[in-house]
């Protein structure tokens, strides 16, 4: 089996890795679920906004026709950072 990369979409699944957004992809999902990026982390905010925000804006990386109501059909998957990557980040390797 291909390894899936991250971003991307098939069968209405997408896989959205958050330290693979654009400076301009945060702003979207910012605009359309109208608050900070990091209130998507929040486990008591309302989440499906969020969800469907990030999955429409990856999706569109390979699907640029895809409309925000037909985002609302995305299977929504999160690429969690192996520790190793994560070690990367914070040293800047």
């Amino acid at each position: 089996m291909t390894p899936r990369k991250a971003g991307a979409a098939d069968k209405g699944r997408v896989t959205v890795d958050m330290n693979d957004l654009t400076c301009s992809e945060i702003e979207q999902v910012e605009d359309l679920i109208d608050a900070s990026i990091v209130s998507v982390m929040d486990p008591n905010g309302r989440q499906g906004k969020a969800m469907r925000a990030l999955g429409f804006v990856v999706a569109k990386r390979t699907n640029p026709e895809l409309t925000y109501e037909q985002a609302g059909d995305l299977r929504v998957f999160f690429k969690m950072p192996s520790p190793a990557s994560e070690k990367d980040s914070a040293t800047g390797s």
